[in-house]
Parts: C-alpha cells; structure tokens; sequence
C-alpha cells in the first residue's frame, strides 16, 4: 500500500473510511453537462464512481466503508436550529442521481453507515478513533476541513480534489498548532457553510493567533485580560456563549453508538452481475474498460467449451489459405465432434470449421460444440 507518505510509521493493519456527501457533490459541480443519450444527468455518479476507484486502485485499502447522511434533524440542530440554515436545496439534477451513487455502492460491495440522529462526520469520526484503538491506520477521504480535528498518530485526512493528504504535520505547517486545536480555531471564526456563528469580526487569522498564546476558547474567556486589543476583548466578553455554542457544533462525536467490525469493512471483489447493467445504464463505457471482468466461466453461468487432446489430435480442419491446421486449445474441453466423426467426413470430402461457442448453463445439455459445413465451391471455409 502506498497510501501515505513516505515516512509516515506503518503497521499491518490499514483502513480507509470514507464520506460521500462532499465528494459527490463536488463531482457534480466540477464535471457540468454529462448525461445519458436518455437525457439522465449522470456526472456526480460518474466523478463519484471514478474517485472511488482511484482509491480502490492507487490506494488499495484493506478496509473501506462509506457513509451517508440522513435526512432527519441532529442533535446540532436541537442545540441550535440554525444549523446549517443557509444551506441552498441541493439542485433537481443532483437529486435524481443520488439512488445511482447508492447503486454504486451497493454494487461495489462497499458497507454503507447511516445513524439517525447523527451526521456522516460523526459516524465517520467514531468509526476512525476505535479503528486506531484496535492499531488500525485509518484514512478520512474527504474534502471537508472539519475533520482535520480527527487527525492523530493513527489517522489522516486524504483530499481527493487536491490530492492531498494531511497528517499532524501538515496541520501544524498550516494552523501553527496540533490537530485537537482546529476545533477551537472553527469555534472562534466560525463556518458559513454549516451557519456557525463564531465570534463576530474573527476570520481564521486572529482565531490561530488566540489559539496559539490560549491553546482553548474556555482558557481564553477565563483570562480575557490578557487580550491586548480592547475591542476584541469586549468581543469576546459580550459572545462567550457563542464562541462556546460554535465550538459545540464544530466538534465531531467520537462516540456514536456505531461499532469497528473490520470483518464488515474489508474489501470485497464487486457484485459484478449489478456492476455492469449499473455502468451500461449509466452509459459509462470508459469505467467498464477500465475494471477487471470475470472470466466468462465466472460470468452470467456462461462457459467456453474447447476442445480435448485427443479430439485435437484427430480432427483436422483447413484454414481459408487451404492450409491444415488442428483445433488448438487448452485440454480438458470440448469442441468438435468425436475423432471417429470427423475421420468419417473426411472420407465424403467434407471439411470441417469449427466455432468456438459460449454455452449457458441453462442449455449443457446440449453435447455438441460443433458445426460442419459443406465448403462452397469457390473454396475451402
């Protein structure tokens, strides 16, 4: 696996979880116009689809599960019904391709996490904090600088937009502080995306500063003396309780009532029989190029029969440059007809062309693999 960087310590154990919804959307706003001949929009499931099997193939993990949101309320919005208030409604096109990206899924043989109650990042972030406990190396795939505060010795956020991957380094190069501090920096400036209020007049800036010199927003209110500009400290005086509600509603559950089963989150060969109709219908020929099929003896109860040895041996055919050639394939199967057969039609003068043929399982009771045509005058066939 080449998952992290060089340098970062490994065990034997590595893990990916992954949330869907920042991904997807993305997909869908940085791939515009892509649809079916039908007219189905078809590009979040397409940048979905290709993400996904760019981890699978780059990344190869030896776990991987994906979450989902729900639709319900959180215990953020009870807390503070504003919560992500100005969220626009996700567009109709987007909407109609979300049953295929959990099509996509389910064919991929990827575990999906859903909880009432509780957000992707939440289940996500549970999921990630008990797999390291168990000395699992987990990876966040996401595109959402909320989970940074996730990051440990044991887990990393990978970007896929960016193709970048964070650890405790790069979030120190970043914030000047260690990971666990990132939600004390979100509590102070705040997020528009999610409507967390934070500290009215505090970007990123001056929320790292007062990170930095008070390490948290509870040291911080309790020593607001040593704060040297006078309008901040009165800021901060007047929106304590805000600065407190933000970073409540910034801070990820590491506790959700979700277990680390790594017997359900390792990685599977996908449900091909759902894959390829899926990727057909969707009309995304360049993904099914790209996958590694079944032999057909393992596909849709198809076989290819062949011929044996000795059925080789004795049964001669010529090609259309008049040249004898043999039946020439793998031993152990059937194609052409018995050696006594074929010596028989020889003796009339009747060549014989033989076919390869794919037989269904529901037809084996057919016993023969072979055609015999009478060559047309102006040659041999």
């Amino acid at each position: 696996m080449e998952l992290f960087p060089e340098g970062f310590p490994w065990q034997r154990k590595h893990s990916i979880s992954s949330t869907e919804v920042p991904i997807f959307t993305e997909a869908y706003f940085a791939i515009r116009e892509l649809s079916t001949s039908t007219g189905l929009p078809t590009n979040a499931v397409y940048g979905f689809t290709q993400m996904l099997l760019k981890i699978i193939k780059d990344k190869k993990p030896d776990y991987l599960a994906i979450a989902f949101d729900t639709k319900g309320p959180t215990f953020r919005h009870t807390a503070y019904q504003d919560y992500k208030i100005h969220r626009p409604e996700m567009p109709d096109p987007l909407a109609l391709q979300i049953p295929y990206i959990h099509r996509m899924v389910e064919a991929f043989r990827i575990p999906v996490i859903m909880g009432d109650g509780f957000e992707a990042d939440d289940l996500i972030g549970t999921l990630a904090k008990k797999g390291e406990a168990q000395g699992y190396r987990v990876v966040v795939v996401t595109g959402d600088k909320d989970m940074f505060q996730l990051i440990s010795p044991g887990v990393s956020v990978y970007d896929t937009m960016k193709e970048k991957h964070y650890t405790e380094k790069e979030i120190l190069e970043k914030f000047g502080t260690t990971p666990d501090k990132v939600v004390e920096i979100m509590g102070l400036m705040g997020d528009s995306v999610d409507n967390i209020p934070g500290v009215n007049g505090i970007g990123e800036k001056t929320a790292v500063q007062l990170v930095q010199q008070f390490g948290t927003i509870e040291h911080l209110l309790a020593n607001l003396d040593q704060v040297k500009k006078p309008k901040l400290r009165q800021t901060l005086e007047a929106e304590a309780e805000t600065a407190r509600l933000s970073r409540s509603l910034a801070l990820i559950d590491t506790d959700c009532p979700i277990e680390f089963d790594p017997a359900r989150f390792q990685m599977q060969s996908p449900d091909f029989e759902r894959l390829i109709p899926l990727c057909n219908e969707m009309e995304f020929s360049n993904i099914l190029k790209g996958l590694t099929l079944p032999p057909p003896t393992m596909a849709d109860g198809y076989r290819i029969l062949l011929p044996t040895e000795g059925e080789k041996r004795s049964t001669p055919f010529k090609r259309n440059n008049g040249s004898p050639s043999t039946c020439s394939s793998p031993p152990k199967s059937r194609c052409g007809p018995s050696g006594s057969e074929s010596l028989s039609a020889r003796r009339k003068g009747r060549p014989f062309t033989f076919r390869w043929r794919i037989e269904s399982s529901s037809r084996r009771r057919s016993k023969r693999s072979w055609s015999r045509r009478r060559s047309p005058r102006s040659g041999m066939i």
